[in-house]
């Protein structure tokens, strides 16, 4: 096997800040979230509110991922602090079944403007917030750029560990729509059967 080029070194080094932000899974050798192209332009929710946003999200969909910690039983908890910014600790299991925790932040900007996931050793990253009722659904966007080569992210999130098809179609046509995302991208989460939640996290609060 050849060594991987410095582009792709570059971009996927980048692409580790990302997988902290709501919840990771274990993926394959050529990532689906690598690819050709540039990163949309397409602007978060307007007038987003942080303090609507925060409480405990469950991960339903996503893109997969090699380099994510958690693969299963994801759910994730966004606690806000005084300067509007966002304390985000993600639950779930790893590919070994293993229970595990992953720390990070996620700084707010300017208005309208997508925020910015912060973690230890790695380098920051945007986060856009694409669309979300704050009661049912949310729809995460986060794409790295490097040269022509893109990583794209995407989560369907929601209140409930039970996937919702009306949350998942609402994500998935923005994500086809407005980013450029194909739906057989999107791969579902375990969730339910096998997973262990505390009380505060099966409020979805």
């Amino acid at each position: 096997m050849s060594r991987p080029s410095t582009t792709m070194t570059a971009t996927v080094a980048l692409v580790l800040v990302t997988l902290q932000i709501v919840s990771p899974a274990l993926g394959q050798i050529i990532p689906e979230f690598l690819g050709f192209g540039y990163c949309p332009e397409t602007p978060p929710q307007a007038d987003l509110d942080l303090a609507k946003f925060s409480g405990t999200w469950f991960t339903v969909t996503r893109v997969p991922n090699v380099y994510d910690a958690l693969a299963s039983c994801i759910y994730t908890n966004y606690t806000l602090d005084a300067d509007n910014n966002l304390a985000v600790q993600a639950f779930g299991k790893n590919a070994a079944g293993e229970e595990t925790v992953v720390n990070s932040a996620i700084k707010s900007n300017k208005p309208n403007e997508p925020l910015t996931v912060v973690s230890t050793g790695v380098p920051e990253a945007p986060l856009k917030i694409v669309a979300t009722d704050y009661s049912t659904y949310a729809c995460l966007e986060s794409c790295l750029q490097y040269v022509a080569f893109k990583a794209q992210f995407a989560w369907v999130l929601t209140k409930k560990p039970a996937s919702s098809i009306e949350a998942t179609n609402i994500c998935t046509e923005i994500f086809k729509n407005k980013m450029g995302i194909a739906a057989s991208t999107m791969k579902k989460v375990t969730q339910g059967r096998g997973c262990e939640y505390p009380s505060w996290a099966r409020g979805g609060n």
